[in-house]
């Protein structure tokens, strides 16, 4: 048994570090030591978990921490991670029908884990939260919410921004509405101007137990995340950071994400970004209930219930288990003798 295991799902890669077992502090500092890709292990987050007792039939307790060494109230490719990690060497902690079940509580909230077949993995969230406002802009060469299609917005090359002012009214957050969203329904207030870099971008922002902003484009790709990821993360309407997806809806039972994570930057995969933005684009009327969301790592599947319930079906595998080295060990003693409580994570 070693001191930690790395998994990935489709290149989204996390280490995972069983406290019943290994000793080292369940900090920021220690994510960003073992995170790191040149003087640590790498990945893009640290699992850290059961914390505290394990009964068989109750919800195992799990930290989640990003790269950068911020909280992470839920990440839907870490649970299933940590799910199919716990179960293949616990099977005794398994439940439900197919005796593969598993719940799992972070800061967000318990989500619910099942291995569907060896090496795939389903995780079940509640309906997300959108955040809406009122009233929209009028300038329909700047954002157009009632078009038959995704947004259309060239952020490569973007044009200069609308001479008037961006409106924008306080905003309000209640559940997600069940069932597609047609133009000239509420569609028109579930897109929102954000103002970046002289543009006015239409986004959609919603909470499924983490912070998210979709932004439908008519095309996707790194360079577009790259560019804009990090403005959008760091704006100052989200002071807590947000995951940033770039959306493109190809089909309404496919579409295609570029994803920038608020704490680890561009992933090739995110498991609730995917889920945000399948959530984002069903409540706009562009797809049907279930859908393939391809991302550079490969693709998953999202179904969403009548009730706004999202299910993700995808793979997750491990990589190697190894042992932390000497300097690592040292530097990771250091912190433990200079760490302080750590805080719950923030959604």
């Amino acid at each position: 048994m070693g001191d930690f295991v790395k998994y990935h799902a489709l290149g989204n890669d996390y280490l995972i570090i069983d406290p019943r077992r290994v000793d080292v502090p369940a900090s920021g500092a220690t994510a960003r030591l073992l995170c790191d890709r040149r003087y640590g292990v790498g990945a893009d987050g640290l699992l850290v978990g059961p914390v505290g007792p394990v009964t068989p039939g109750e919800p195992v307790e799990l930290l989640i921490f990003n790269s950068d060494g911020s909280p992470c109230g839920r990440s839907g490719n870490g649970i299933r991670i940590f799910a199919d990690h716990l179960l293949g060497r616990e099977p005794q902690l398994g439940d439900g029908p197919s005796g593969r079940g598993l719940t799992v509580r972070t800061a967000s909230g318990t989500s619910r884990v099942e291995i569907t077949t060896p090496g795939t993995v389903r995780i079940t969230l509640d309906a997300p939260t959108i955040t809406t406002t009122d009233p929209i802009p009028s300038d329909p060469a700047q954002f157009d919410p009632a078009s038959s299609g995704p947004a259309q917005f060239d952020p490569v090359h973007p044009g200069p921004a609308s001479s008037g002012p961006m409106q924008s009214g306080p905003m309000q957050s209640g559940p997600m509405q069940s069932g597609p969203v047609r133009s000239g329904q509420h569609r028109e207030r579930l897109l929102r101007p954000l103002s970046v870099g002289g543009r006015h971008l239409p986004v959609l922002v919603l909470d499924n137990g983490n912070p998210h902003v979709v932004v439908p484009l008519s095309a996707v790709d790194r360079a577009v995340a790259e560019r804009w990821g990090e403005p959008i993360a760091s704006h100052p309407d989200f002071p807590g950071r947000t995951n940033v997806e770039f959306l493109r809806v190809t089909e309404r039972g496919l579409i295609e994400i570029e994803v920038w994570e608020r704490g680890a930057g561009y992933t090739t995969a995110s498991g609730s970004g995917a889920c945000a933005a399948a959530s984002a684009a069903h409540a706009l009327g562009l797809i049907d209930d279930r859908v393939l969301v391809r991302m550079p790592g490969g693709a998953v599947e999202v179904d969403i219930a009548p009730d706004g319930t999202v299910g993700l079906t995808g793979p997750v595998a491990e990589v190697f288990t190894g042992l932390l080295g000497g300097e690592l060990r040292t530097r990771l003693t250091a912190e433990r003798r200079s760490s302080t409580p750590v805080a719950e994570p923030v959604p």
